[in-house]
């Protein structure tokens, strides 16, 4: 028994899928996979959940899957139940996320470094000779800077 969001996985009709064999909607590993998990739970009685990548239409998915067994009044199993996730666009989106941070933290630290740089910077051309940036348009201006150069004789004119 499928519903059809199961059936639109594999793009086809409800009953185009009832009465197929696993073999015939996945490739050969997928296939396997599952017919692996089936077996567990029929052997163990144990549920089985887990999230897995799956390739059905030659789409790969990730998909979240609860296998249960289906008992009779006895407690043993005569069938399965399960419940498929597809959570794809989930699993992209984490990936994203976690892209986007680590890029933020690298910017981050680009930023820390670049600070501390200009930091040291500042600091040793505080403790060495003094710079002064000025501008002279007209000579009479230059008599400024003569008194200043007296004043401050470890001055250079860039």
């Amino acid at each position: 028994m499928m519903n059809s969001a199961g059936a639109r996985f594999f793009g086809k009709s409800v009953e185009e899928i009832i009465g197929k064999h696993v073999t015939e909607l996945f490739p050969p590993d997928t296939a396997r996979l599952i017919m692996n998990n089936d077996r567990r739970v029929i052997t163990t009685g144990e549920t089985h959940r887990a999230e897995e990548v799956v390739t059905a239409m030659g789409i790969t998915r990730t998909i979240l899957s609860t296998i249960s067994g289906y008992c009779d009044p006895q407690g043993n199993v005569i069938g399965l139940v399960g419940i498929v996730r597809d959570i794809s666009e989930r699993k992209q989106s984490d990936q994203a996320l976690r892209q986007s941070e680590a890029r933020f933290r690298e910017l981050a630290q680009r930023e820390k470094l670049l600070n501390r740089l200009a930091r040291q910077i500042r600091s040793s051309t505080n403790s060495t000779i003094p710079i002064r940036f000025q501008r002279f348009k007209t000579r009479a201006r230059l008599s400024t800077w003569s008194s200043c150069l007296k004043t401050c004789p470890n001055s250079y004119l860039l």
